[in-house]
């Protein structure tokens, strides 16, 4: 059938289901898929649903043969090294909640307006309001981002900065304050190729998260688009 003529001004054709997608449906590519796809909004969402079901089956069969290699391997160096690793994504990924609080809160005691907080990238699942912030929860649990205007205040640059460097800062206080009541029967701390406590990878998490996190990088959200870090 031929193309409507409106497409080409109003819009692009659908290429996955053929259909005509409006401009205001068209959607940048999904950051778990990769795609460079023109799709409509229910044939992307469809994409989006069955990448986000494959993507979660290959995280739970990939913890699943970890963990039974190291049960049945436990004096295996590179079994509890790769389960250690798995473990130490796990908390790292949990420890953004308090960094990415950690920015929010500063910048409103700073006097910047905070849009949201974002944790995670790819796809939003969902959104709740907690400490007085709203909160979107993303499919990809690895990193986070704050959104705030930056509105017309006095030294707004040294403002700024304190909001970008309050989220490295949150997790190395963790860190430290965990170091300084680390159990005393904590056995091999630092040893990955053996059982090592939560409590310990804790304190790995967070300072790996702190230092990293002072180095400035790109990030790229959805919601977004390219944005520099926020520290």
């Amino acid at each position: 059938s031929a193309q409507n003529p409106l497409v080409k001004v109003m819009g692009f054709q659908c290429e996955k289901g053929g259909s005509e997608a409006p401009f205001n449906e068209l959607m940048a590519p999904d950051i778990i898929t990769g795609k460079h796809l023109n799709l409509c909004g229910a044939c992307r969402k469809r994409l989006t649903d069955r990448s986000l079901f494959i993507w979660l089956a290959a995280v739970a069969a990939l913890a699943i043969s970890l963990y039974l290699w190291r049960h049945y391997h436990p004096t295996v160096w590179l079994a509890c090294f790769a389960w250690n690793m798995f473990l130490l994504q796990v908390v790292e990924s949990l420890c953004t909640v308090p960094h990415e609080l950690g920015h929010a809160m500063t910048a409103r005691w700073m006097g910047f307006k905070v849009d949201r907080i974002i944790i995670g990238l790819g796809r939003r699942l969902g959104s709740f309001q907690f400490a007085g912030f709203q909160w979107d929860i993303c499919a990809r649990p690895f990193g986070g981002y704050v959104k705030f205007e930056q509105i017309a205040i006095s030294n707004w640059r040294w403002r700024a900065v304190a909001v970008w460097a309050a989220g490295p800062l949150t997790n190395i206080l963790l860190a430290c304050g965990a170091l300084v009541l680390l159990p005393s029967d904590a056995g091999k701390a630092l040893d990955l190729g053996g059982t090592v406590s939560l409590w310990v990878l804790f304190i790995i998490a967070n300072a790996l998260m702190g230092l990293i996190n002072l180095i400035p990088f790109v990030v790229n959200m959805p919601q977004l688009g390219l944005v520099p870090s926020d520290g």
